[in-house]
């Protein structure tokens, strides 16, 4: 028995001790953390694009939602049928099981990593393509000695291509290090309760190869491009615009051109003057001295608006207070009598 079957050995009692104590601790019944955190990131997102006034990619991440909640229940569901099947996910594996499927692993992949200090054993899958877009190597780590609670492994990216609209996000259903499962949660769980190694592996590796546009953190038609500053919604190359003040990235729907030096330009770096409703550049655009409301240059006069213009006008046409002339005669004041001039 060489170097590397020894290792093997050692580690499969090992797990197998492990699961023997989970299987004694575990109630059976796995709450959906990663469906329900999914749901609370995408309400966040929602929050923050209407607070920005993004409708478009708002309605988007609406769609996103949706599929997500769908997901959820879908999972829900499935607890649910879990209190009623009977259970038998805690007839556990023998060390010599164990053993067979940590040898067999060298077989269905071409690395694999065994750490017994770090309690990890590590599979690394070929390059994931999906739809013409390529996502690189996963790394899928599972830590033996957390076997017992919800979330003991985690997918990682080697060569990560993650979506323009979430960093975090390596793969459709990869985020922050964790998978979304889907239909193969049910089946996993198990595999792992009772020390299926191989099967584990493998059902995760098959998840990383399908593509489900229903339960994606992000869709692979929204995974390249970019993203347009003002209404948050990614675009291609060709449909990009380019704010020729602030240099931001806008979408060809919302650049607006300047009617004075014909400048495009994002929201944030054009108006319409108050006066013709015309849109110009901050650059090209005044504010009336009175009012402070934007206007341009032909509708200014004198630095002022029209109706400013008018409103001081009105104050010229009433002329102030008369005063009386201080030699003008009067009547003596008399009582239930006012000052009159003679």
């Amino acid at each position: 028995m060489n170097k590397h079957h020894r290792l093997a050995l050692r580690v499969s009692v090992a797990i197998n001790g492990v699961l023997s104590g989970a299987a004694r601790s575990m109630m059976g019944v796995d709450l959906p953390k990663v469906a329900w955190d999914r749901c609370r990131h995408l309400t966040r997102q929602i929050q923050k694009t209407s607070r920005h006034g993004w409708h478009r990619a708002a309605r988007q991440l609406q769609d996103q939602f949706r599929c997500a909640l769908t997901d959820l229940r879908r999972q829900t569901d499935q607890v649910a049928g879990q209190l009623d099947a009977p259970d038998s996910s805690h007839a556990t594996a023998t060390p010599h099981d164990i053993y067979r499927d940590l040898i067999t692993l060298h077989d269905e992949f071409d690395q694999v990593d065994i750490c017994p200090r770090k309690h990890t054993i590590s599979v690394v899958t070929g390059p994931i393509v999906l739809e013409n877009i390529a996502l690189g190597p996963f790394e899928v780590k599972l830590n033996w000695e957390e076997l017992g609670q919800y979330q003991a492994y985690s997918v990682v990216a080697l060569d990560p291509n993650p979506a323009v609209s979430s960093s975090d996000t390596t793969h459709p259903h990869v985020q922050d290090g964790s998978l979304c499962e889907g239909e193969g949660r049910v089946p996993i769980r198990h595999a792992l309760r009772q020390g299926r190694l191989l099967d584990f592996f493998v059902m995760v590796r098959q998840i990383l190869q399908t593509y489900n546009s229903s339960s994606a953190y992000v869709s692979l038609d929204e995974w390249q491009g970019i993203e347009c500053h003002d209404c948050g919604r990614l675009v291609a190359a060709d449909d990009r615009d380019t704010c020729e003040l602030c240099e931001v990235d806008i979408c060809n729907d919302c650049s607006t051109g300047c009617r004075a030096c014909d400048r495009r330009c994002c929201g944030e770096c054009i108006d319409s003057c108050s006066g013709c409703e015309e849109y110009f550049c901050s650059q090209c655009l005044g504010h009336c001295a009175g009012c402070q409301q934007p206007f341009c240059e032909e509708c200014l006069t004198d630095e002022k608006c029209p109706a400013c213009h008018e409103a001081e006008n009105s104050e010229n046409d009433f002329p102030e207070d008369e005063t009386v002339p201080a030699d003008t005669p009067v009547h003596t004041v008399r009582l239930g009598q006012t000052t009159v001039p003679a």
